[in-house]
């Protein structure tokens, strides 16, 4: 039994990082499809929406079966139900990248808009966190883990920064407003996106060592 179960904890793992992956292809094609003014690209992204809920739908599912057979307890526990967290959390992730990729095909409309180089920037960062939060989980590595929650402290202030510079084309009539209240949601889904992924490295930590660092000011340290 106690093999069985170890079998099946692999397939856990297997799905979540399928999810991840996929997730994170939208992110970067949603992203790109804005800079690019990509419609096609857009396009593609949303149509995977649906594939991203069955995988929550699919791996919720997957863990309380495990839950209700095995009543698993100590670190198996926690590594289920903060699995069945990182699960939501990707979820909206893939939710906020299709929601991107909705507002990038709104721009493109609006004729020729300036896309600050900031978004880029904030764009590698988050591939980078992504690539960072993947390898953190593998290894269920929490010192990993933490390095990322920091990171997410410079994407607000980058968020912040592109705010302004957006503000400012807009006054300046360099865009129209309706363009740039769209970019403007488009950052913030981005900074929201950052969010998500620190959450997940959060659960990192409290999968490897039964301890909480949510509201400890991480970031700051």
């Amino acid at each position: 039994m106690e093999r069985k179960f170890d079998e099946e904890l692999q397939e856990l793992k297997k799905k979540i990082f399928e999810m991840i992956s996929v997730v994170n292809d939208l992110v970067e094609k949603s992203v790109s499809a804005l800079i690019n003014k990509d419609e096609k690209l857009a396009d593609e992204v949303e149509k995977k929406d649906e594939e991203v809920d069955n995988f929550e739908n699919d791996i919720d599912k997957y863990c309380m079966e495990l839950l209700v057979r095995y009543q698993p307890a100590a670190i198996d526990l926690r590594f289920i139900t903060s699995i069945m967290k990182i699960n939501n959390d990707v979820e909206r992730i893939g939710d906020l990248a299709t929601t991107i990729a909705h507002k990038a095909k709104i721009i493109i409309k609006q004729g020729v808009v300036e896309i600050p180089m900031n978004i880029t920037e904030i764009k590698k960062i988050i591939q980078n966190m992504f690539k960072d939060v993947t390898d953190a989980l593998t290894e269920i590595n929490p010192e990993k883990a933490m390095a990322i929650c920091r990171i997410d402290k410079i994407i607000d202030e980058m968020y912040v920064e592109t705010f302004r510079q957006i503000l400012n084309l807009v006054i300046k009539n360099k865009m129209t407003v309706k363009a740039g209240i769209e970019l403007i949601l488009s950052i913030k889904y981005l900074e929201r996106i950052a969010d998500h992924i620190t959450n997940i490295a959060e659960d990192i930590v409290y999968m490897a060592k039964g301890e909480s660092i949510k509201h400890k000011g991480i970031k700051d340290g």
